[in-house]
């Protein structure tokens, strides 16, 4: 554990309050900081959860208890039920196997088909032409025609292990979660001003895992309806699912995702050498994929995407590997190849078996944020320019300058800057992103205040304003976000080094809290392997390291999760809750 700092994590230790706490001597000091506190509130950071093990009934509690989340989520069904004829409610509280639209029942069977034929993700010819040569249809639903009778959504497990129903019933349960928190600051507060209110927006920041980041966007960033949300994320859960090939008996891809744990390895394998291994298991196997597609906690959490193959493999070498000791790299690449060599293919078991250090993730066979779902980026990147609020609109400047975080790069906050997009481009190499920057691509060019240079050159980035540069740039971050790893180490890095020191997870688990907990407590280690962190937060480490007095950055951190904190939790920052009569109610 982290020795002389304040960290108090609720609800992570059997859902007990768990607090670390440093010995002042000066009481003075105590003093004149508990004043600061009651002066202004908390700078906090809110993280939303992405996709995860969704249980039957999650989110009723809160629609049965306040008028607003049944409004919410009764405006989410009827959305869903005229568009795709589905309800989400029925999937929340059945989790059937099997959902049938019937397109035979009379006028409004017909017109759902006509609109599952219809339902087309873009009219770009040149993204049609892309995606044809691939093999892709650009219609969400090519199986259906004229003459189709019914459209069958199947999960064994039930529906809401099925990525694109998940994904939009999470975006309504977060929604909801967050405006429960401005409920429960409105019954504190009645008599808080707008004025003050806005001015708060300057105290939050704003992210999420994955998913979470499209759930982040609705519910601060308020790029979108609850409803509209939903369906980009419905509609991206059926872009990801059609780049991956399925058997056409069992429906079953050859694809999944392991949670891979280099501490539970060897007390000296890194994530360094993790990486090491992976780069040995893709040479023996000629390229077959396998990636670290999460980078969650320093050291100790990461995720990886692949073939069920390749992860079966990676599997048995982390368990020779701890097994054997510190290895050359020549007897490493030697184990890897004989392994393939004497495991084919073909045996590959249905249910990879978790070992020591990998833990496959049950239920998922889409290799989310890996480079197999780079082929499907211009399809979104269309669906997505349709969808996306125009910048006459929607103040992109205002709303997400500064606040928010993306998974995409996240060494810093989100900026409507040159330097910012430099480093999207450099990760996603977007061809609209080299189109935007023209020749403030390259560092020599003069960008200091974003001051028009060079003109003559034919920068866009010269002649769009403030709000459609933000627009071009999200709508990037999010066509490449489900093609590129998370990084959810960096983005913790960034939350500390501006000094935000509340931090409060969004989402039906205790998911991203425990994280941040283990990385808090890993932080002197990033310092010690010498990994990339910011220069304050080296300093603040290194002090812990040494069993120094923290004073400075990391002296308190408090976590939350609404899971377990709701009844307390209150939101910091703009209300924007719908009136209503629960503010009056008993909880």
């Amino acid at each position: 554990t982290i020795e002389n700092v304040v960290v108090q994590v609720k609800g992570i230790q059997n859902d007990e309050k768990t607090q670390v706490r440093k010995k002042d001597k000066d009481q003075d000091k105590k003093k004149e900081r508990s004043k600061e506190t009651k002066k202004q509130r908390p700078l906090t950071a809110y993280l939303f959860t992405g996709q995860s093990g969704l249980k039957k009934g999650v989110g009723m509690d809160l629609y049965e208890q306040y008028d607003f989340a049944k409004k919410i989520w009764d405006e989410c069904d009827t959305y869903f039920l005229n568009e795709l004829g589905i309800s989400l409610l029925k999937i929340v509280r059945e989790n059937p196997a099997e959902y049938v639209i019937d397109f035979n029942d009379g006028e409004k069977g017909a017109l759902l088909r006509q609109k599952y034929i219809n339902l087309t993700l873009t009219q770009d010819e040149e993204v049609i032409q892309q995606m044809s040569k691939q093999g892709i249809s650009v219609r969400a639903f090519p199986e259906v025609g004229i003459d189709t009778p019914c459209y069958i959504y199947r999960s064994p497990h039930g529906l809401l292990r099925m990525t694109h129903f998940a994904q939009p019933i999470i975006v309504v349960y977060e929604y909801v979660a967050l405006q429960c928190l401005q409920l429960n600051r409105k019954k504190k507060s009645q008599s808080k001003s707008s004025v003050v209110a806005e001015e708060e927006k300057d105290r939050l920041i704003f992210c999420g895992h994955s998913l979470g980041e499209y759930c982040a966007l609705v519910a601060l960033g308020e790029i979108a309806s609850a409803a509209e949300m939903a369906m980009i994320c419905f509609v991206r859960g059926m872009v990801m699912q059609s780049c991956v090939e399925r058997d056409p008996i069992t429906h079953i891809s050859p694809y999944g995702m392991a949670a891979v744990s280099p501490s539970r390895v060897a007390n000296w394998f890194k994530a360094d050498d993790l990486k090491q291994v992976i780069s040995n298991v893709v040479d023996a196997t000629s390229g077959r994929l396998l990636e670290i597609v999460n980078y969650n906690v320093f050291g100790d959490q990461y995720v990886v995407s692949g073939e069920r193959y390749t992860i079966w493999l990676l599997g048995k070498v982390l368990s020779w590997v701890g097994e054997q000791g510190q290895l050359s790299m020549s007897q490493l690449s030697r184990f890897c190849f004989n392994l393939v060599a004497t495991t084919p293919h073909s045996s590959t078991p249905l249910d990879v078996p978790k070992t020591n250090a990998v833990l496959p993730l049950q239920g998922i066979d889409i290799p989310f944020h890996s480079r197999q779902l780079r082929s499907v980026v211009p399809l979104f990147r269309s669906f997505l320019e349709g969808r996306l609020p125009s910048a006459d609109t929607f103040s992109y400047a205002k709303q997400l300058d500064g606040r928010y975080i993306t998974n995409v790069y996240s060494k810093e906050l989100f900026t409507i800057t040159v330097p910012f997009a430099r480093q999207l481009l450099q990760i996603t190499n977007s061809p609209y992103l080299k189109e935007l920057l023209g020749h403030y691509q390259n560092d020599d060019k003069s960008d200091e205040g974003n001051e028009k240079v060079g003109e003559e050159q034919g920068a866009l980035w010269d002649v769009l304003t403030p709000n459609e540069r933000g627009r071009l740039l999200l709508r990037e971050t999010l066509s490449y976000q489900f093609a590129s790893a998370v990084q959810w180490i960096d983005t913790q890095l960034t939350i500390l080094q501006h000094g935000f020191r509340r931090i409060v997870e969004i989402g039906p688990t205790k998911t991203l809290a425990s994280m941040f907990a283990k990385t808090l407590q890993r932080l002197p280690d990033q310092v010690q392997d010498g990994n990339e962190i910011h220069n304050e937060l080296i300093s603040e480490a290194s002090k812990i390291k040494q069993g120094g007095q923290i004073n400075g950055a990391l002296s308190a951190v408090e976590i939350l999760s609404f899971e377990t904190d709701r009844e307390e939790l209150e939101f910091i920052g703009n209300d924007n809750c719908d009136e209503h009569s629960d503010a009056d109610e008993d909880d």
